[in-house]
């Protein structure tokens, strides 16, 4: 005989977040063609170069994407 206890345990829950992608003002997002990155990545290491390049490229989304959460 035996007695089994099973804990359950659920993970927290977060928002998701949801692109409306159809609906991206594509003209702003071309913006990032004006970025001069070769200035931008002078003299930086390749973890400043994609801090630099992902905080780019998430703002112009989340200002040119509608989402929901």
């Amino acid at each position: 005989y035996t007695c089994a206890n099973f804990k359950n345990c659920f993970p927290p829950p977060y928002d998701h977040k949801i692109w409306h992608n159809g609906n991206a003002n594509i003209e702003a997002i071309r913006c990032l063609n004006n970025i001069d990155w070769d200035r931008l990545f002078t003299n930086t290491n390749v973890n400043k170069q994609f801090e630099i390049f992902n905080n780019c490229l998430t703002n112009v989304l989340n200002n040119c994407i509608p989402t929901m959460t």
